[in-house]
Protein backbone atom coordinates (compact mmCIF):
# COMPACT_ATOMS: atom_id res chain seq x y z
CA UNK A 1 0.00 0.00 0.00
CA UNK A 2 2.87 2.36 0.67
CA UNK A 3 4.07 2.05 -2.91
CA UNK A 4 0.59 2.88 -4.24
CA UNK A 5 0.04 5.83 -1.93
CA UNK A 6 0.12 9.38 -3.20
CA UNK A 7 0.93 10.64 0.28
CA UNK A 8 2.25 9.00 3.45
CA UNK A 9 1.99 10.64 6.86
CA UNK A 10 3.65 9.35 10.01
CA UNK A 11 2.13 10.35 13.34
CA UNK A 12 3.93 10.11 16.66
CA UNK A 13 1.87 8.65 19.54
CA UNK A 14 2.24 6.35 22.53
CA UNK A 15 0.87 2.95 21.41
CA UNK A 16 0.26 1.93 25.02
CA UNK A 17 -2.09 4.91 25.56
CA UNK A 18 -5.59 4.22 24.20
CA UNK A 19 -6.43 7.94 24.07
CA UNK A 20 -3.23 8.65 22.13
CA UNK A 21 -4.10 5.84 19.67
CA UNK A 22 -7.57 7.29 19.10
CA UNK A 23 -6.10 10.77 18.68
CA UNK A 24 -3.60 9.53 16.09
CA UNK A 25 -6.42 7.80 14.19
CA UNK A 26 -8.52 10.97 14.25
CA UNK A 27 -5.59 13.11 13.10
CA UNK A 28 -5.06 10.88 10.08
CA UNK A 29 -8.78 10.54 9.32
CA UNK A 30 -9.23 14.32 9.35
CA UNK A 31 -7.00 14.51 6.28
CA UNK A 32 -8.62 11.62 4.36
CA UNK A 33 -11.29 11.59 1.69
CA UNK A 34 -11.86 7.83 1.99
CA UNK A 35 -11.24 5.12 4.58
CA UNK A 36 -10.81 1.51 3.53
CA UNK A 37 -11.49 -0.44 6.73
CA UNK A 38 -10.16 -3.98 6.49
CA UNK A 39 -11.33 -6.35 9.21
CA UNK A 40 -10.50 -9.99 9.74
CA UNK A 41 -13.17 -10.68 12.35
CA UNK A 42 -10.72 -10.99 15.22
CA UNK A 43 -11.72 -9.42 18.55
CA UNK A 44 -10.43 -5.98 19.47
CA UNK A 45 -7.41 -5.77 21.74
CA UNK A 46 -8.82 -2.67 23.37
CA UNK A 47 -5.94 -0.55 22.07
CA UNK A 48 -7.62 0.00 18.72
CA UNK A 49 -11.14 -0.16 17.50
CA UNK A 50 -12.04 -0.45 13.87
CA UNK A 51 -15.67 0.31 14.69
CA UNK A 52 -14.67 3.51 16.52
CA UNK A 53 -12.50 4.68 13.61
CA UNK A 54 -15.25 3.91 11.10
CA UNK A 55 -17.82 5.80 13.17
CA UNK A 56 -15.48 8.79 13.55
CA UNK A 57 -14.79 8.82 9.80
CA UNK A 58 -18.48 8.65 8.89
CA UNK A 59 -19.37 11.39 11.39
CA UNK A 60 -16.61 13.54 9.88
CA UNK A 61 -17.93 13.09 6.34
CA UNK A 62 -15.19 10.67 5.24
CA UNK A 63 -16.35 8.07 2.69
CA UNK A 64 -15.99 4.59 4.25
CA UNK A 65 -15.66 1.23 2.54
CA UNK A 66 -15.55 -1.78 4.87
CA UNK A 67 -13.75 -4.80 3.43
CA UNK A 68 -13.52 -8.31 4.84
CA UNK A 69 -11.57 -11.25 3.43
CA UNK A 70 -13.52 -14.39 2.54
CA UNK A 71 -14.37 -16.31 5.69
CA UNK A 72 -14.01 -13.31 8.03
CA UNK A 73 -16.99 -12.50 10.22
CA UNK A 74 -17.92 -9.59 12.46
CA UNK A 75 -18.27 -9.80 16.21
CA UNK A 76 -21.04 -7.94 18.01
CA UNK A 77 -18.63 -5.24 19.22
CA UNK A 78 -17.10 -4.57 15.83
CA UNK A 79 -20.02 -4.13 13.45
CA UNK A 80 -19.14 -1.32 11.05
CA UNK A 81 -21.80 -1.45 8.34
Amino acid sequence: MLLLSEQVRLTEYDPSDRTACAGADECLLNSCARLFAVGDGSPSTGQESMARSVAFARNSGVDVEALRPDGASRTALEKVS
